[in-house]
């Protein structure tokens, strides 16, 4: 079961209650994690998508290609990025 979003955007993700393997991306069946929002997000191909990221604690590593230039992550509530044990590269960076 999804949460009570507030901001408007193209893919949703719930710590909370989001699932990877039934979720959709909607706000009533958001995924679990960023990065599976970030890759929807980028086999779609469109530009200029943003996703809402839901109250809750994210420890994942993010994969980041040059096809999500032009993503934007928005939180809404409060939201953590915990990199306790996430291994990470300098290969690619987000800027705000």
């Amino acid at each position: 079961m999804g949460q009570h979003f507030k901001e408007i955007g193209d893919w949703y993700v719930s710590a909370l209650g989001g699932n990877d393997t039934t979720g959709d991306g909607t706000p009533h069946k958001p995924f679990k994690t960023v990065n599976k929002a970030i890759l929807s997000a980028q086999a779609d191909g469109t530009q200029y998508q943003n996703i809402i990221i839901g109250a809750g604690i994210y420890n994942e590593e993010l994969d980041k290609s040059d096809a999500s230039e032009y993503l934007t992550l928005i939180g809404d509530g409060k939201v953590i990025f915990d990199g306790t044990g996430v291994q990470y590269g300098t290969d690619t960076q987000w800027t705000n």
